[in-house]
This record gives structure tokens, C-alpha cells and sequence, in this order.
């Protein structure tokens, strides 16, 4: 029964996509950022908010999203080398469209409105002050959001969105969400698998299966670290977050915890 003022809600259809994260601080729990949509525009500024491994986790996140990334790299007046950051995203996210656009000088919302196609779902995701905000007043030619410029003590921007919401764009629907302080994962192998498709094709090359990229005859992760091919901080930063993930795979899984630690005792046990 309804009226003017009531609605009631009968069904809820299930999820098609998620961008989740795991929420900040030490409790491990799962945090629905956006919800059915079909790309997630990963927001980072060039300025001191660019970080690559920052946007490694963005895009891993994405990936497991089951939406389709897009990177949209914000404030491209303010570098002179623009080339040399669009080379460094380029080498680590292949396959992944970037967009470098300034608000100030209109460079890049060509290809960002070409985006906005009939009902086409995009949430903006980012840290704070990567302008999300700026990018969506640019984009409706109006000031929906408020805005803040830069601090003059370390150049990035300020916190300015403080909640979620969904608005009609061009021919499509954004969804511009709060800027993040911090992105924990809450993705699969898989995801990361996707994100660091490289060192996976390296590591499918090893002539052991079960390689552990040390000191093993045959090792292609560490034949590309020798020659170059593979930077030791792309390994490294692959390495953090396969230990991340491994980690919440053991907090839901109590008997793969359990195990996990027979083997630690048992090792030092060992020694």
C-alpha cells in the first residue's frame, strides 16, 4: 500500500558490480563504496597525490569491482612533463584508458564526455582533494559540488565531498563519492592477478610450479629483476599486496589460519 508520502520496497535485485574496500583501521570488515556500475574512474591528481602504488590498489580494487576502470589523471596544468607521468602510468596499467584533463584549461573532458553514453553508470573514486568535485562541476557545466583550491603547505587538495550521491550527467548517471583517506583491499588474487598481469606472465615461465621467486634455478621473476625488466619496487609492491591478501584469505578462512600458523611453528621449530 502506498501513497503520496509512503513507498514501500518489495524486492531488491541482486548487486551486477561492487567496488569494496576493507573499512580503515584494524577491524576487517567489508565496505560497499558504489554498487552496479559499469566504470569506476580512478581520480588522482598531479600534484603530491599522485602515487602509483596508491593507484595500484585503485585498480586492483576496480578489476574485482566487475566494472571497468578508467584512469583520469586531474590537474595536468600544473606539470610541464606531462608525457613522463602518462609514460609511468602507461608502463604499470597497459590496456587501461588514460585521461589526463585540467578544469582549468578544458585539456581531456573531450574523451571524458565521449564516455558519457545512454545510461552508462560511473562512480568517481579517489583520495582526498584529487578533485572529484571539480571534474564533476566541469563535466555538468554547474556547481554541484563545492570546491576547494590546494593548501599552499603541501600543494594537495582539501577535503570537500562528505557523501555520496548519484546525478544525471550528459547521458549517463555519476555517482561522486567521498574522497578516501586510505583504500585497504578486499579483492582476490585474481584481481591482483589482473592488475599485475606482467609479473603474473613472469611467474608462469618459472620452470618450477611452485617457485618461490628466491634463490630457485630457472626463476624468470628473478631473471627480470637482474636484467631490469622488472623494477624491484613493482616486485616489491606486488609482493605487499599478495601478503595483504593472503592475509584477509586466512581471517575468513579459520582452518587456512590455522594451518598458517602450524607452519610458522614448525618452521622456527626448525631452527
Amino acid at each position: 500500500m502506498t501513497d503520496e508520502t509512503k513507498q514501500v520496497i518489495h524486492r531488491r535485485l541482486p548487486r551486477q558490480t561492487n567496488f569494496v574496500r576493507n573499512i580503515p583501521g584494524e577491524k576487517d570488515e567489508r565496505q560497499v563504496v558504489a554498487a552496479n556500475i559499469e566504470e569506476v574512474w580512478l581520480v588522482m591528481s598531479l600534484n603530491k597525490d599522485f602515487n602509483l602504488k596508491r593507484l595500484n590498489r585503485y585498480v586492483t580494487t576496480a578489476w574485482d569491482s566487475g566494472a571497468i576502470p578508467v584512469i583520469v589523471l586531474t590537474k595536468s596544468d600544473l606539470v610541464t612533463d606531462l608525457e613522463d607521468y602518462l609514460s609511468q602510468v602507461e608502463s604499470e596499467h597497459m590496456g587501461i584508458e588514460i585521461i589526463a584533463c585540467s578544469a582549468l584549461n578544458g585539456a581531456g573532458f573531450d574523451r571524458l564526455n565521449k564516455r558519457l553514453v545512454e545510461h552508462r553508470t560511473i562512480a568517481l573514486v579517489g583520495s582526498s582533494g584529487a578533485g572529484k568535485s571539480t571534474l564533476l562541476n566541469y563535466l555538468t557545466g554547474e556547481e554541484i559540488q563545492t570546491t576547494s583550491g590546494i593548501r599552499a603547505d603541501d600543494s594537495r587538495g582539501r577535503h570537500t565531498t562528505t557523501s555520496r550521491f548519484l546525478l544525471p550527467v550528459g547521458d549517463a548517471w555519476i555517482i561522486d563519492t567521498p574522497g578516501m583517506r586510505e583504500l585497504q583491499l578486499w579483492a582476490d588474487s585474481e584481481s591482483l592477478d589482473t592488475t599485475f598481469t606482467d609479473i603474473k606472465e613472469l611467474t608462469a615461465n618459472c620452470r618450477f610450479n611452485n617457485c618461490t621467486h628466491n634463490n630457485e634455478p630457472g626463476c624468470a621473476v628473478t631473471a627480470a629483476l637482474a636484467d631490469g625488466t622488472l623494477s624491484t619496487q613493482r616486485w616489491a609492491e606486488y609482493a605487499k599486496l599478495q601478503k595483504e591478501l593472503a592475509y584477509l584469505e586466512r581471517k575468513a578462512n579459520p582452518v587456512s589460519q590455522r594451518q598458517y600458523m602450524k607452519a610458522i611453528i614448525k618452521k622456527y621449530k626448525k631452527k
